[in-house]
């Protein structure tokens, strides 16, 4: 069992570690030297941080996310299920769907088709469920960065993950391959201004702090790649996740992908969500997803998050028959 605080480690640098953990096992069994290369340490990270901060490059960056974020921006009042506690709370809990393979591969032609990334076009199928949810047009929620990355350390353990708000303006009467299009352009702007914290962006908006909510995001959106094909020398060796217990938004997605299928990993506040709701939500994403692949030019309005099925059943049920 690896147990660690998000403090000091993150998505990025869990992978780090147990594909580390698995190569030392493996040449310990075999005998031979499992030393490596020192890798980069925080406070060199931490550092570079700092010293990016004095550059124009740094201001130019935080502009683009005032320029984002300056007009009013309205809380996501998604359907709760229970009354909002006074005081925000971060008890937890992860409920998992599936996106089968045919439908991944539906997916996949999709994106390729409006020449975006799996990560743009998953995400763009999670701001309508948003969307679909509250009702609002102006949506925000946040996609992490890994710090890693801008720095070239791969080999980097720590949070160095910063959080990214995309603002999507959801119309109505606008087509999806319309949405995504500009969806595309918003998500590669933004990891192009990502170096600015989400603190930081919080602070110079000068935004109105309520004691029982985020600030600024309460959705989150991620894909990872699973891990996979770990070797520890003469072993088979599959990965679970640890139950969650908390969390530190009220509704995020984190997507798993599988070379043939999807985990939806369905992360919540406990406190304000039923289990009940939440598989709502996982089959209402599905149904978006259907709908979407079989028409990319369907409007955004036109889209339901029930499908005829489920709208039978309903109906059946108001009619008072099984």
């Amino acid at each position: 069992i690896i147990t660690a605080h998000h403090i000091i480690c993150d998505g990025w640098s869990f992978d780090v570690m147990v594909k580390d953990l698995s190569r030392i096992y493996s040449l310990i069994i075999e005998e031979k030297d499992p030393k490596q290369e020192k890798p980069m340490q925080m406070h060199e990270y931490v550092e570079y941080l700092e010293n990016f901060k004095t550059t124009e490059d740094y201001k130019d960056q935080e502009k683009y996310w005032l320029n984002l974020l300056h007009t009013p921006i309205t809380e996501i009042e998604l359907p709760e299920d229970k009354e909002r506690p006074l005081v925000r709370t971060f008890n937890g809990a992860r409920i998992t769907g599936e996106i089968n393979s045919d439908l991944l591969s539906k997916i996949k032609i999709l994106a390729l088709k409006n020449k975006s990334t799996l990560f743009t076009t998953m995400l763009s199928f999670f701001g309508i469920l948003l969307q679909k949810l509250s009702g609002q047009t102006d949506i925000i929620t946040g996609i992490p960065a890994a710090g890693q990355q801008v720095v070239g350390a791969d080999d980097l353990v720590g949070h160095c993950t910063n959080l990214l708000p995309i603002r999507m303006n959801i119309n109505s009467e606008k087509k999806f391959s319309e949405f995504i299009k500009e969806l595309k352009s918003l998500v590669l702007d933004s990891y192009e201004n990502q170096q600015v914290t989400y603190g930081d962006i919080v602070s110079k908006l000068k935004i109105k702090r309520s004691a029982n909510r985020s600030p600024l995001l309460s959705t989150m959106f991620n894909i990872d790649p699973a891990i996979v094909g770990l070797n520890f020398y003469g072993l088979k060796s599959k990965i679970n996740v640890n139950p969650r217990a908390g969390y530190q938004f009220e509704l995020g997605f984190n997507i798993v992908v599988y070379d043939d299928y999807c985990d939806i990993e369905c992360d919540y506040n406990s406190d304000l969500f039923t289990y009940e709701k939440i598989k709502e939500f996982i089959n209402y994403f599905k149904n978006i997803i259907e709908q979407i692949v079989s028409n990319e030019n369907i409007k955004i309005g036109d889209i339901q998050t029930l499908n005829n099925k489920d709208i039978e059943n309903i109906l059946n049920m108001l009619n008072g028959r099984n």
